[in-house]
């Protein structure tokens, strides 16, 4: 929402984005960002060291960074440069989302908010690297995906409910996707279909290849997550499960999104049954 509002303000501005490029590209193309930068780039090292800044010359920088002494602003500014640095740590203990909290930045620069919630569209390039990767993807069948990796083990849930769900909505094909520090769960989720629900795993591709096979699937089903917030941003009707974090900041917008939270805020105490009813009311 952020770069769809700066690129409706400023249609003909050249928008480059600094962070981690393989997510970014997912934010880069037709009436969007310009291009990325790495935050391993020395331009973007370079707000960090002694020296000058080497980012490129602009006329605005949105710094989504602590910068609790100002070191980070005064370092950012120049001449013809105004630099608002915001810390993207929603505060305390509140409710506001992370993107309208995120969305406050622009105040500063006088820029309104066209959008409160993510939207990306699929690529066709997207989609074919998607069909090469994952062989249930090219051969044109009903298929849903399952994300059951996150960052944190708290936010996981039992891998043989997942194969529960599978067998409960069988025949329908599952492709369960895998990234970095995903193995480990989704091992254990094919040991608990095993010889029981044919399942295909889309491991170590990257985030626009993801795109492409969520964007084919019927619905998508995940925990508390990134790639919860990517199938949310294409669309796809969400199951997304969630445990200790707070929902009411961090759940996934979108149109047809559907949360589940146990009343004891434990992931493992959300019950097959209500991910199965939320599945089929979608």
């Amino acid at each position: 929402p952020v770069v769809a509002s700066l690129r409706a303000a400023h249609p003909q501005a050249v928008i480059e984005l600094a962070g981690r490029t393989d997510y970014l590209t997912l934010l880069v193309g037709p009436g969007l960002a310009d291009g990325c930068i790495s935050t391993d780039s020395s331009a973007f090292t370079s707000l960090f060291s002694d020296g000058p800044s080497e980012l490129p010359d602009s006329d605005i920088v949105l710094a989504y960074l602590p910068d609790a002494d100002g070191t980070l602003e005064s370092k950012l500014r120049a001449p013809s440069r105004k630099p608002v640095v915001f810390d993207p740590r929603p505060k305390g203990r509140g409710s506001v989302h992370i993107v309208d909290h995120l969305l406050a930045a622009l105040h500063q620069l006088e820029v309104p908010a066209v959008r409160d919630r993510p939207r990306i569209e699929c690529r066709d390039k997207w989609s074919i690297d998607a069909r090469a990767a994952c062989p249930l993807c090219a051969e044109g069948v009903e298929y849903a995906v399952i994300h059951p990796g996150t960052g944190g083990r708290s936010k996981l849930w039992q891998a043989e409910k997942w194969a529960a769900v599978m067998s409960a909505l069988a025949p329908l094909r599952f492709v369960l996707t895998c990234g970095p520090a995903d193995s480990e769960v989704v091992h254990d989720v094919l040991e608990q279909v095993a010889g029981r629900t044919k399942v295909e795993v889309v491991n170590g591709q990257p985030v626009t290849t993801m795109a492409g096979v969520i964007a084919g699937a019927r619905f998508f089903l995940g925990v508390d997550s990134g790639v919860a917030h990517l199938a949310a941003a294409l669309g796809i009707p969400a199951v997304v499960i969630f445990g200790p974090t707070n929902p009411d900041v961090w759940a996934p917008r979108g149109t047809s999104v559907q949360v589940l939270r146990a009343s004891d805020m434990r992931t493992a105490s959300v019950a097959v049954s209500e991910v199965l009813a939320a599945v089929r009311s979608s």
